[in-house]
């Protein structure tokens, strides 16, 4: 591994060997990305003398931050080895009714639509005030998006579709929604009392727990939203 100018071109080239050859500076002396992130980690390692640094970037990234760790490691950082690329796939498909730029507030806002229109189209609305029934859709809508993006591993991506992630059955979070409303009308009718803070080690400790878990990555959420799934359909049954 090495670094080097290259004379006709005044460019600062790194060696990296099987990551490739990558440029560090540019012919009118400016610097690039990498260059800079390596300035950054330098930084963050004198400001606050970290244990790890996570990155949290796309799975199209991965080499950058390869060639990132290895020049901080021929830089003589031992703590290199403590700098780590969480990636993540990408989502397709996603748009609204105003277009192709997708911001997370209009997702949010067209899923509570969306559960509105389901909701009237079912009648599942009356005797509501329209208070109520904007509450209501609001927290499914927002249930659905977050349990359609947790329940896909981090590094694939998915399609984003609404008419499944809004479903109030399978594998989604208007199901879970509903098992959860059902649990405390349930406790409302009979007078039963959940105690809520009873000792669920047992259940999140089991092999059945453990099992789906194992299936997953580190850093990642989706072992959580099958469990719910399977005590939702135990519940249901």
């Amino acid at each position: 591994h090495a670094c080097a100018r290259v004379p006709c071109l005044s460019v600062q080239v790194a060696d990296l060997g099987a990551l490739g050859r990558t440029v560090l500076q540019k012919q009118d002396g400016t610097t690039v990305y990498l260059t800079r992130d390596i300035a950054a980690a330098e930084d963050r390692m004198r400001r606050h003398e970290f244990d790890d640094m996570i990155y949290v970037a796309g799975a199209p990234q991965d080499l950058h931050f390869k060639q990132l760790f290895a020049l901080l490691h021929l830089r003589g950082h031992s703590w290199a080895q403590s700098c780590h690329h969480v990636n993540f796939g990408s989502v397709q498909g996603m748009s609204t009714r105003r277009g192709n730029v997708v911001f997370l507030d209009d997702i949010l806002n067209e899923a509570t639509q969306r559960m509105l229109e389901i909701g009237d189209r079912g009648n599942l609305h009356c005797n509501r005030s329209a208070e109520e029934r904007l509450r209501t859709a609001a927290a499914i809508g927002l249930s659905a998006v977050v349990f359609q993006d947790l329940k896909s591993k981090r590094i694939k991506g998915y399609t984003f579709d609404w008419g499944r992630m809004l479903q109030a059955e399978g594998d989604t979070g208007p199901f879970v929604q509903y098992t959860h409303a059902r649990l405390k009308s349930i406790e409302r009718v009979t007078g039963t009392h959940i105690n809520s803070t009873c000792d669920l080690t047992p259940l999140v400790s089991s092999p059945e727990a453990a099992a789906v878990i194992s299936w997953y990555p580190p850093h990642s959420p989706a072992p959580l939203p099958p469990f719910f799934v399977h005590v939702s359909t135990l519940e249901c049954t």
